[in-house]
């Protein structure tokens, strides 16, 4: 796993919903909430950079949305969700998305082992949808 720091402002401004993390599952929670956000930016025609973000705001809390191309009428159920920190762990994970909680587990690892402890929020952010799962691309960023 080759984690690369940087040492840069990473800022977005999201919209979507939060939701809590039912009983630590991470995957079925967002699943849920990208499923839910997905029918309200469709009904209501929300102009977006398609682009799937989860943000892991604490353990039993999450928001995913994505970024909107106008923020001048946003639909009053999305939520806002403004991320921004001066420096960063970036790790592109390439393959399916079940293997995410294992590469998380790797990455945490390697964070407490140089930093102590991981900090929130932890973003994801998911490349174009792929039909060869192992193309899958996921973006991982931790804080530090």
């Amino acid at each position: 796993m080759e984690i690369t720091k940087y040492n840069a402002v990473f800022k977005k401004e999201l919209y979507g919903i939060y939701t809590r993390i039912a009983f630590g599952q991470r995957g079925k929670s967002g699943t849920e909430a990208m499923n839910r956000l997905w029918d309200i930016l469709k009904k209501n025609q929300v102009q977006h950079k398609g682009i799937n973000h989860w943000v892991y705001i604490r353990d039993d809390v999450m928001f995913v949305g994505v970024e909107l191309i106008s923020t001048d009428n946003v639909h009053s159920e999305l939520e806002k969700c403004e991320l921004q920190f001066s420096s960063f762990l970036y790790y592109r994970h390439v393959g399916p998305y079940y293997y995410l909680p294992s590469i998380h587990q790797e990455f945490e690892k390697k964070i407490k082992e140089e930093y102590n402890k991981v900090k929130y929020p932890i973003i994801e952010i998911f490349g174009p949808w792929q039909e060869d799962e192992s193309k899958l691309e996921t973006d991982l960023i931790y804080p530090v």
